[in-house]
């Protein structure tokens, strides 16, 4: 039961063969005849090419020859009208308009006729509970941002999270069920301590009666320390050079106080041979400028001496240490210490100068040199200012190496990071989350999160894609109002911060670490804007891994982080923009009915207009008979014109006075809808409205149905398959076409779109059938269609398969409605499946093109990488097997209700039980002739197909005759016990 919920998840169309080999016309065609039959042709996709000899087609049951079928099919019952006719007969009064189209207004002119009678209006479109034709259909995909819609029964300007959290029926968190989403409103913060003016921009900020400022003193020691780490090179050439100038000099040590503007601060790194584990941090970068332009202004005054001479460089500075400023005296005393300098606590600094060097590429820095007393400085600094210049030179080129593979490792990143994150464009969700981890990955933090600006509710949402912690409840989506937060605060802002210290800042939000436990230390958090300076979200980085707080690195590296982000980011709301332009686009073309930008023939209109409608006999003696093969009438113009006939024959017509015109174009607008597919074509959708009008034409079906019913049933079969693609439910939801998208949330995708085709043709010009009814019988009759279209999903038909057993049990109640819905949808599935109570050669053929168009799904499901199931796969698949499978789960049960219902269908259903003998005799002899199951080749094989018939045919003759002696053996024991004598065997 499970195998076939799953390979029978579209509508059970298990029933077609079609008929092979084109009409062929006795006499040559006019020229109007050819153009118009080739104009015909050019709009119907099921119809065959005429080369060669039509084929017969098999039927064991029809009592009339080959021949005289054959001889039938040649010559169209309702041929094309010709001005002979016009002027021998009266079918130019018939249809006027038609005449005009075709002959031309003069030729119409000829004949004497009343004015076209103006059709009543149609009634207003359908209207229904589900509102198939008025719904709004809602766009199509994904939203163009990550996040959900916002949960409306939350409050409006406070805080909310989406927290995960395990049911409380599931114990295994391993499940994918075993959590619920759930919102919560977190308690809004207290507007006099938290809250901020949005008019505030500039660096400073109140707060009750204190003033804040958004530049906070910097950890200039862990910074000095993390560029010793990232520039060995610069080390080992201070190393060597302070070795070289003490060998030159013979001072006790020198060190160099190096200016970085990265980190905006003058640091030691190396004293001597010695690289200090802890950088020291002389001051901020405006220390050195600050020495040398106050020196300058000195030497300009004549009250500082310069030693040493250069060829037009700035000439090196020796600056009188004891003018120095305290903090920096005692900077340098530590790193006297650290050259080995012997210093008594009663003096601040030993022997020692400082010399400023500023090289020809505005490189800056300072020599520090420890004497070994006052005596020797003169001398030990005349040794060393000679070469100044030329340090100067060589430190800046080594500075700017180290600054070009500085800046190259950070393009390799951001290369890397680019890379990662544009790949994602596709999907916003994909791109948060490399974002996110790229961000981390960058400034070293534990957290990251990506606001994004939800302008409909002013906040910023973020979808946080990581557990903390072991609980079973996690954080997955915060909302933030723009009045709350740091975060809101640099959206309303637009300006970056870096809060060292979260818990003493007004704009923290403690809440959300109280919901989850996670500690917040320092932030640094930075606007995304777009091209247009509009903002986008906001990025906020939570503790900085390794050292107390961000730096200023990390600030210029989250400023050009936020350049690519809002990049990526607009880029991706474009792309999706696009990708829904070009998704409507094809969701309009999907949507289009097959074959209606083509023109039907006006004159086929005309002749299916003014032409007498044949007798449904005229077409086949046995048209009338439930074991009549239908395709053997013809092809898809002749199936139009037996479908006009079995609507005049079932009284449709005159009841309600259908338009001729109307229901020709109708017909010719539906047999055009269908595609030219092996198995769901106008051959098999006419083969199901004959079996239906055979069905309506029961007494007991009559008297169980009213004539609204039994015409929108007639209705529905002929269109239940229009626009087939060829492939199933399952195809449609797993390769998500606009189709799944459209319908994937009702069911039954290709069934509702099957109707949607049937109601869009209704609305075509000249083609609702339905104008005449009134409102009431317009809208009953459509959700008659609609009920009974959805019914062909076999899916669908199973869910109420116990419902329609017991309405077969307890009788039908024609005053239950419930009963005239289970009956229609019996009717329309037993008519579907209709072909499987022909003859078994019929049944053969119909299973070929069956698994025909199965198999070319198999095709395109491996093509795009997947397995497709057993009866797709053209390798794997048996068909007799499947076929009786599928006949013991959902044919025979059908019409082994519906012979309950209609005991005159009896005979039908033991066709059914026969061919499923066949079937099994069928795969018993490729068994025992060790035959390959595989593929089709083997239902083409006459020989084989005559041993299975030959064999079915030995096991019937025995039946039989069991049944006889069984009949006999009761008769003797009967008479027997009467003490009558036993009747002699005949």
């Amino acid at each position: 039961m499970a195998l076939f919920d799953a390979l029978w998840t579209d509508t059970s169309k298990r029933s077609v063969f079609m008929a092979r080999g084109t009409p062929q016309r006795s006499k040559p065609m006019s020229r109007m005849e050819r153009d118009s039959r080739s104009s015909s042709r050019g709009s119907n996709h099921t119809r065959q090419s005429s080369a060669g000899p039509p084929e017969p087609l098999l039927n064991g049951d029809s009592q009339v020859s080959e021949d005289s079928i054959l001889s039938r099919r040649k010559v169209s019952l309702m041929p094309l009208v010709t001005e002979e006719d016009l002027r021998d007969t009266d079918l130019g009064r018939k249809d006027p308009e038609g005449i005009a189209q075709v002959f031309g207004d003069d030729v119409a002119s000829r004949f004497r006729y009343p004015s076209t009678p103006t059709s009543l209006m149609s009634p207003p479109p359908y209207d229904t509970k589900e509102k198939m034709l008025r719904r709004k259909i809602s766009p199509i995909g994904p939203p163009p941002l990550a996040f959900e819609t916002r949960d409306d029964s939350l409050p409006r300007g406070v805080p909310t999270v989406k927290v995960r959290v395990r049911k409380e029926n599931h114990s295994e968190a391993s499940t994918s069920n075993a959590f619920e989403d759930v919102s919560v409103a977190l308690s809004p913060v207290l507007t006099s301590k938290y809250s901020f003016s949005m008019a505030n921009h500039g660096k400073n900020f109140s707060f009750g009666h204190k003033t804040f400022s958004n530049t906070f003193e910097l950890d200039y020691e862990s910074f000095a320390a993390e560029i010793a780490a990232s520039n060995p090179d610069m080390v080992h050439f201070q190393q060597v050079l302070n070795q070289w100038i003490k060998g030159q000099s013979k001072a006790q040590g020198t060190a160099f106080i190096l200016l970085s503007s990265e980190w905006v601060s003058c640091f030691c790194q190396v004293a001597g041979d010695k690289l200090l584990k802890d950088p020291i941090v002389c001051g901020d970068s405006s220390l050195l400028y600050s020495l040398i332009s106050n020196a300058q202004v000195a030497s300009d005054d004549g009250t500082q001496s310069n030693t040493g001479s250069t060829d037009g460089a700035t000439p090196p500075i020796v600056i009188d240490t004891e003018s120095l400023s305290p903090l920096l005296r005692a900077k340098l005393r530590v790193i006297a210490t650290e050259l080995g300098a012997d210093i008594s606590p009663d003096v601040t600094l030993p022997p020692c100068s400082l010399v400023l060097i500023q090289a020809r590429s505005d490189f800056k820095t300072a020599l520090f040199i420890v004497h070994r007393s006052k005596v020797s400085t003169a001398n030990e600094l005349a040794c060393v200012m000679p070469h100044v210049q030329m340090i100067g030179t060589l430190m800046s080129i080594v500075a700017n190496i180290e600054e070009q593979k500085r800046l190259a490792r950070q393009s390799q990143i951001f290369l890397s990071m680019t890379q990662n994150v544009f790949s994602s464009l596709q999907d916003m969700n994909l791109l948060v989350r490399n974002i996110t981890k790229e961000a981390k990955a960058l400034v070293q933090a534990e957290i990251c999160s990506l606001f994004l600006l939800d302008k409909e509710h002013s906040e910023l949402v973020a979808e946080v894609f990581e557990k903390n912690g072991t609980t079973d409840e996690y954080l997955t989506e915060i909302r933030m109002p723009l009045t709350q937060g740091i975060v809101g605060h640099v959206a309303t802002t637009g300006e970056m911060m870096n809060v060292k210290d979260v818990y003493n800042h007004p704009f923290f939000y403690p809440k959300v670490d109280e919901r989850t436990g996670f500690v917040t230390r320092n932030i640094l958090c930075f606007p995304i804007k777009d091209s247009s300076g509009n903002l986008v979200g906001v990025a906020e980085l939570c503790n900085k891994i390794g050292k107390p707080a961000f730096t200023p690195h990390d600030e210029q590296i989250a400023t050009t982080f936020a350049v690519y982000c809002a990049i990526s980011i607009s880029h991706c709301l474009l792309y999706r923009k696009l990708q829904e332009a070009h998704r409507r686009s094809h969701m309009a073309a999907e949507l289009l009915v097959q074959g209606s930008t083509l023109s039907i023939a006006p004159e086929d209109i005309l002749r299916l207009t003014v032409r007498d409608i044949p007798d449904p006999t005229s077409f086949h003696p046995d048209f009338t008979k439930f074991c009549f093969v239908p395709r053997s009438v013809g092809t898809g113009d002749t199936f139009v014109e037996a479908s006009l006939s079995m609507f005049k024959d079932l009284g449709f017509i005159e009841k309600y006075r259908l338009r001729r015109r109307t229901l020709a174009r109708f017909l010719l607008m539906v047999q055009k809808g269908y595609r030219d597919v092996p198995y769901h074509n106008w051959s098999h959708a006419f083969a199901v409205g004959h079996f239906c009008y055979l069905l309506l034409r029961m007494p007991d079906v009559k008297n169980a149905l009213t004539d609204l019913e039994r015409f929108s049933l007639l209705v529905a079969c002929l269109c239940h398959d229009i626009d087939h693609r060829g492939t199933t439910n399952a195809f449609q939801l797993q390769s998500k076409t606009p189709l799944a998208q459209l319908y994937s949330s009702e069911g039954s995708v290709l069934e509702r779109h099957h109707f949607a085709q049937t109601v869009t043709i209704l609305g075509m010009d000249e083609c609702n059938i339905f104008e005449q009814l009134t409102r009431q019988q317009y809208q009953q009759v459509l959700d008659n269609i609609r009920e009974i279209i959805l019914a062909t999903d076999i899916a669908a038909h199973l869910r109420k398969v116990d419902r329609i057993k017991h309405m077969a049990e307890t009788g039908f109640n024609r005053n239950n409605q419930e009963h005239h819905y289970l009956m229609m949808c019996l009717l329309m599935t037993a008519s579907d499946l209709s072909d499987q109570s022909k003859d078994f050669k019929n049944s053969k053929g119909i299973a070929e093109n069956i698994y025909k168009e199965f198999f070319s799904q198999g095709d395109l499901e491996k093509q795009m990488g997947n397995r497709p199931i057993e009866m797709m796969d053209r390798e794997r698949a048996c068909v007799p097997k499947i076929q009786l499978e599928f006949m013991d789960t959902v044919a025979l049960p059908v019409f082994r209700h519906l012979s309950v219902l209609l005991p005159d269908l009896s005979e039908t259903y033991d066709s059914l039980e026969m061919n499923r003998t066949c079937w099994q005799t069928l795969d018993s002899v490729l068994q025992e002739q060790g035959l390959p199951s595989g593929g089709l080749d083997y239902l083409k094989d006459l020989n084989l197909e005559k041993t299975v018939l030959d064999r079915v045919g030995e096991k019937l003759k025995e039946k039989l005759n069991e049944a006889a002696l069984s009949k006999r053996a009761i008769c003797a024991a009967n008479s027997t016990d009467l003490g009558s004598p036993t009747i002699p065997s005949s």
